[in-house]
């Protein structure tokens, strides 16, 4: 783990998401939650998954919780790092602005039509 400077930590993992994790959470919810005897695991999973409103709920949750971490960064100013990212194993860095948790995702992630 690296330091800066300020004796910041980088490359700490505060936040992930898994969109399998979200679905699987959903599951374990339903089933403790009744109004579902009688259907499987994989059943249970289906209706999760189809459900339209779950990603987009977690995913806004995400994204406040990211607003929330980034309140201590007045000037809003940022930079990104990757090593070997996605498919195409990039690397590279960006400098960008950003006050929000959705528009620092936007700024960094890929342009995709999931959950913008």
């Amino acid at each position: 783990m690296s330091k800066t400077a300020k004796g910041s930590k980088i490359g700490k993992m505060v936040v992930s998401w898994s969109t399998l994790e979200v679905i699987q959470s959903q599951v374990e919810w339903l089933k403790e939650n009744g109004g579902n005897e009688g259907m499987t695991d994989d059943q249970l999973f289906q209706m999760a998954s189809e459900d339209p409103d779950l990603l987009e709920y977690n995913y806004d949750w995400l994204c406040d919780f990211i607003t929330e971490l980034m309140s201590k960064n007045k000037h809003g100013g940022w930079m990104a790092e990757v090593k070997n990212f996605g498919w195409r194993s990039l690397n590279g860095h960006k400098y960008f602005q950003a006050m929000t948790g959705k528009s620092l995702l936007q700024a960094v992630l890929p342009k995709t039509n999931a959950l913008r």
